[in-house]
């Protein structure tokens, strides 16, 4: 699992219903504040929804067809959201147009399914 990445609640959230009225089959959390959720879904496509968000940032979510998907996208996400996470860590008196274009980007790509 991607560094400071760990299970929701201690698992307590699997098999009861998500926020897409799906079926939660994973849900993990990072220590800095953010949150991905995987729920199985009745429509026959797509039949996975994985909704994320960085706590006080933004909020989305992907529907994927695969579970290959699903796998590759969490870990996506993950690394992806642990950049966000990275950037923070330089002050905000030293942050440049450059640091908020990236940072912009960042949560663009987040975004784009």
């Amino acid at each position: 699992m991607e560094k400071d990445w760990g299970i929701f609640e201690k698992g307590r959230t699997i098999g009861k219903k998500g926020s897409e009225d799906g079926i939660i089959l994973a849900d993990l959390e990072n220590i800095h504040g953010a949150r991905i959720t995987v729920e199985q879904i009745d429509n026959p496509s797509p039949r996975f929804a994985i909704t994320f968000g960085i706590y006080g940032l933004l909020f989305h979510t992907h529907f994927k067809r695969r579970q290959e998907e699903v796998d590759r996208t969490i870990t996506w996400l993950q690394s992806t959201i642990n950049k966000v996470f990275d950037m923070y860590e330089q002050s905000e008196r030293s942050r440049t147009a450059d640091w908020y274009h990236e940072h912009d980007r960042l949560v663009h790509e987040l975004t784009i399914d």
